[in-house]
C-alpha cells in the first residue's frame, strides 16, 4: 500500500527560512566577540567558534556562526581591523535600524507637535477668557477683580456673570449661587472638606454641615471639584 505524504508545513518552512537568515544584531554580536580576540589564526580553527557558542553570543550553533562568518562577515572583519577598531561603530546600522530610529523620531516629532497644539489650544482659551473679562469690564463699569469674583459664583459661565453684575438676575436664581464665604471655606479647608465627601468621614464643623444640609452633598462635591480643577488648569 502506497504510504500517505504529509502535508506540506509551508509555516514551518518559512520558519527555517527565516531562522537561516543573521540578524545585524547578530552580525555586530560575531564581529565584536571576534575583534575582542588577540591574533587572527584562532579564527580559522574551531575553537573559538565553540567558545562563542558557549557565551552564547547568539543562539546559533558554533559551525553556523563559523559558516556565516567566513562567508558574510569576514571582510567586514578585516575592514574594521585595518582601522584598528576593537568593535563595531555604532553608528554602522542596518537599513532596518536606521528605518527604526526614523519612525521613532518621526514619533516623538509627532508628539512634539501634539503638544504644541495642546500648548496652543490652551493659550487660545486662555486669550479668549481674557478678551471676555474685558468686554464684561467695558460693558458693566465694573472692575476686573469684581468680573472676576462673578465669573467664579457662575461656574465659569460669564453670560450669567455679566447678567448678575448688571442686576438681571432674579432673586431666585441668586439664591442658588455659590457665595465667596463658602467658597473660600472650600478653598481653605480642602483637606477637611475631601474627607467628609469622599473618605466618609463624619462632618464636625457647623459650617459644613450646614453647608450640605442647605446644598445637598453632591451639589458641595460638584462646586468643590469645579474650584480645585479650575485651580489646577491655572497653574499649568
Amino acid at each position: 500500500s502506497s504510504r500517505t505524504r504529509a502535508p506540506f508545513n509551508g509555516f514551518l518552512s518559512v520558519k527555517i527560512m527565516s531562522r537561516a537568515k543573521y540578524s545585524r544584531s547578530e552580525d555586530i554580536q560575531i564581529l565584536n566577540f571576534v575583534l575582542g580576540q588577540q591574533g587572527t589564526l584562532r579564527i580559522q580553527g574551531n575553537k573559538l567558534w565553540q567558545e562563542a557558542e558557549n557565551s552564547k553570543i547568539t543562539s546559533r550553533s558554533w559551525q553556523s556562526m563559523r559558516e556565516h562568518f567566513r562567508k558574510e562577515l569576514h571582510a567586514e572583519y578585516q575592514d574594521l581591523r585595518n582601522r584598528n577598531l576593537s568593535k563595531v561603530p555604532s553608528s554602522k546600522y542596518s537599513k532596518s535600524e536606521q528605518q527604526e530610529e526614523t519612525i521613532e523620531e518621526q514619533s516623538v516629532s509627532e508628539e512634539e507637535k501634539a503638544d504644541e497644539s495642546v500648548s496652543a489650544a490652551k493659550h487660545l482659551r486662555q486669550t479668549e477668557s481674557v478678551k471676555q473679562v474685558e468686554d464684561i469690564m467695558r460693558e458693566t463699569k465694573r472692575s476686573k477683580h469684581a468680573v472676576i469674583h462673578a465669573g467664579i459664583i457662575f461656574n465659569g459661565k460669564m453670560e450669567l456673570a455679566a447678567q448678575y453684575l448688571k442686576g438681571e438676575l432674579s432673586d431666585e436664581l441668586l439664591k442658588r449661587q455659590w457665595c465667596f464665604t463658602e467658597d473660600m471655606y472650600l478653598i481653605e479647608e480642602s483637606e477637611t472638606v475631601r474627607d467628609v465627601l469622599f473618605d466618609g468621614k463624619k462632618p464636625k464643623d457647623k459650617f459644613l454641615i450646614n453647608l450640605i444640609r442647605s446644598r445637598g452633598k453632591q451639589a458641595v462635591v460638584d462646586r468643590f471639584e469645579w474650584i480645585h480643577r479650575s485651580a489646577s488648569d491655572s497653574t499649568r
